[in-house]
């Protein structure tokens, strides 16, 4: 049980620090599974890439996840830490490469406002990047909808994302020293949640997470999490209820990825990540 892994079973007090989860992220997910004699049930994914081979070129699949890589470029383990895995292109122009959960076409997440679907989802990732600047690259971490290891996921020139269903973090090329929280349906408007909700360091590793909680208060429905910190804008629930903007209901599994902005090699780090869906 989930619940009851030694490292959820202490509290982090001032001065100490881990490489693993927030707990202020997943204390609901802690709290629901130890609710005994609840009835609820969950899926629950994480990975630290401690077993991981090479992904074929372009679109395939590997470990069950579904990858992309353009030519000369890699998904490889992380040479210098335990665990994770580093996704490097080559000095092209708009080069790019992806990774996402449950082999690229299975669903780990389902956000929902609608009564019986309304169930808690907790996402987390860490991740650094090698190289920050503007113009440098773009990319993206969070949830994407089935189908998005693919090429052109970002755009060229600009790394935007494609009019799909996402939600999580985001680096706009023009804009490459800093990320944003956004989320989007199809045919619909990207909304930028929270401009600026991280200013990346280079190498620096970031927690990145969102917590849906269907029993918060309507003005705090989704709460947006960095390095375990909550942070001062959610998504609320009127928010959600744009049916044009918002991904309410469509299955969602991790995505991972970035694409260069021009002649020179990038790298970034997927260190670990973890969903959390109650059922």
């Amino acid at each position: 049980m989930y619940g009851l892994r030694p490292e959820n079973l202490y509290t982090i007090h001032q001065g100490q620090s881990n490489d693993y989860r927030s707990p202020k992220v997943w204390e609901k997910a802690i709290e629901s599974e130890m609710s005994a004699g609840s009835g609820r049930s969950a899926f629950y994914w994480e990975d630290r890439f401690q077993n991981w081979g090479a992904p074929g070129t372009t679109t395939s699949t590997n470990q069950g996840y579904g990858t992309y890589v353009d030519s000369s470029n890699t998904i490889l383990a992380n040479a210098t830490r335990l665990g994770g895995i580093t996704l490097t292109t080559d000095g092209t122009d708009n080069d790019e490469v992806w990774v996402q959960g449950a082999g690229g076409v299975g669903a780990q997440a389902r956000i929902s406002r609608t009564a019986g679907q309304d169930k808690l989802t907790v996402f987390e990732a860490e991740i650094s990047k090698g190289q920050i600047g503007n113009n440098s690259s773009g990319m993206f971490v969070g949830l994407g909808e089935v189908g998005m290891a693919v090429v052109e996921t970002l755009t060229d020139t600009d790394a935007n994302l494609v009019n799909k269903d996402y939600i999580g973090f985001h680096i706009d090329q023009a804009d490459g020293d800093k990320m944003d929280f956004v989320y989007n349906k199809t045919g619909g408007a990207q909304t930028v949640l929270i401009p600026t909700v991280h200013v990346p360091v280079v190498d620096a590793a970031v927690k990145l997470g969102f917590v849906y909680d269907p029993d918060a208060e309507d003005a705090k429905k989704i709460a947006i999490y960095v390095n375990g910190a909550v942070q001062s804008t959610y998504v609320t629930a009127t928010l959600m209820d744009v049916a044009a903007n918002f991904p309410n209901g469509d299955f969602l599994s991790l995505l991972c990825g970035f694409k260069n902005g021009g002649a020179v090699a990038q790298d970034l780090n997927l260190n670990w990540w973890a969903v959390y869906q109650e059922q």
